[in-house]
C-alpha cells in the first residue's frame, strides 16, 4: 500500500487561505531516517500575488502576526518570492502527474496533522482551479484519494497508542537532526516517524525509549 503524507503552510486558516508551500512526501512500512525522507520530498512554493489576484484568496492578519514570531529563517523562505514559485494550476498538474508515477491509487492512504485543515484547503484549490484544466478531470472527493481513505496523524498516533491524550509519538533521541519548525519537508519527515514508531509500539516491535528528541516532538 502506498502511504503519503502533505502539508501545507499558509497565509490562514481557512479553506480559501492563501497557500506558501505544500510538500509531500511517501513512504512505506520500511523506516528511512530523517534525511531520508527530507531528500525524497516533493515540494512547491507558490506564487502568492497570482493567488489573491486571480482566485481571491484571502490573507488572515493574526496568521501574518503569528508568521513574525517564527523562526526568521524558516519565515524568509516561505514569503520570499522566487523563479520557482507556482501557480495553482501548475501545482494541480505537477502533482497529478507525481501521484502517478508513485503509483498512488484508491487504496492508497493520505495523512495529515489536522483532516480539517489541509484536505480542505487542497479541496478548495482544485475546486478553483479545476476549469482551468483539460488534460484530465478532476473530482476533489476522490483526489488525490478517495475522501475515506484520509486519515489524521495525531488521531492515528492516539489510536496506536491506546489513549486519545497521546497524539505525538516520542522518537528516540538523536531522531530529528536539523529539525526545524514550520518547515513543512521536515514535518513531514517527523511525522512519517511518529506514525511509523507508533505502529513498532503498538505492535512489540520495540520499547518506548528512556531517551527521546521530546523538544521536537511538538504537533503543532
Amino acid at each position: 500500500m502506498v502511504r503519503f503524507v502533505f502539508d501545507f503552510e499558509t497565509m490562514g486558516q481557512n479553506p480559501d487561505a492563501v497557500v506558501l508551500s505544500m510538500a509531500l512526501t511517501f513512504f512505506d512500512d520500511r523506516i528511512k531516517s530523517f534525511n531520508e525522507y527530507v531528500e525524497t520530498s516533493y515540494y512547491w512554493k507558490f506564487d502568492i500575488d497570482h493567488q489573491v489576484e486571480q482566485y481571491g484568496r484571502t490573507i488572515d492578519k493574526s496568521t501574518l502576526d503569528w508568521w513574525e514570531k517564527q523562526d526568521k529563517e524558516v519565515r524568509e523562505s516561505q514569503f520570499a518570492k522566487t523563479e520557482d514559485d507556482v501557480t495553482l494550476v501548475e501545482f494541480v498538474e505537477q502533482l497529478r502527474g507525481i501521484l502517478l508515477e508513485n503509483n498512488v491509487d484508491k487504496n492508497s492512504l493520505g495523512f495529515v496533522r489536522g483532516q480539517s485543515f489541509d484536505f480542505p484547503i487542497l479541496t478548495h484549490i482544485i475546486n478553483q482551479v479545476k476549469s482551468e484544466i483539460s488534460s484530465f478531470k478532476i473530482n476533489p472527493a476522490f483526489f488525490p484519494i478517495p475522501f475515506w481513505n484520509q486519515r489524521d496523524i495525531r488521531s492515528y498516533i492516539a489510536g496506536l497508542l491506546v489513549s486519545p491524550d497521546i497524539t505525538k509519538c516520542p522518537l528516540p533521541d538523536g531522531t530529528l537532526p536539523g529539525f526545524e519548525h514550520h518547515d513543512p519537508i521536515h514535518d513531514n519527515a517527523r511525522a512519517i516517524l511518529m506514525i511509523q514508531y507508533a505502529e513498532m509500539y503498538a505492535n512489540g516491535e520495540m520499547e518506548v525509549p528512556d531517551e527521546q528528541d521530546w523538544d521536537k516532538n511538538s504537533m503543532v
